[in-house]
């Protein structure tokens, strides 16, 4: 598992870490590769685009 994590430190200087799981970041880069994969084997362009995002808006 891999996390984004924010340090900074309180009034008395001691070192605060807070972690969040990267599990939403993941989710997006998984769809865009296959929005990618779609539009690629779709020969490119605008047209096979603005396809694609018509079906994905229609899963949403």
């Amino acid at each position: 598992m891999h996390v984004r994590v924010f340090t900074t430190r309180d009034e008395t200087g001691a070192a605060l870490q807070v972690a969040r799981p990267l599990t939403e970041v993941d989710a997006t880069l998984g769809r865009l590769r296959w929005i990618l994969v779609l539009v690629t084997a779709a020969g490119g362009g605008v047209r096979p685009a603005k396809r694609c995002r018509r079906l994905l808006n229609q899963r949403a």
